[in-house]
């Protein structure tokens, strides 16, 4: 799979932000646009969705 550009920046942004503390998290954020910032969000919210719908389903197959 090859990603764009902007694909490659906005995983390293992600990256970041998802292993550093809080405050890092926050003034990594704090530097990015607007729109930049809208695309970093709903990356985090699709792992956050993905992540839980993973929890569900090893708890029912316990």
């Amino acid at each position: 799979m090859d990603l764009s550009e902007d694909d490659k920046r906005l995983s390293k942004i992600y990256r970041k932000i998802v292993t550093s503390n809080e405050y890092k998290a926050g003034k990594i954020l704090e530097k990015l646009d607007n729109e930049t910032k809208d695309k970093v969000f709903n990356l985090i919210r699709m792992n956050k969705a993905e992540y839980e719908q993973q929890l569900n389903k090893q708890q029912l197959h316990q």
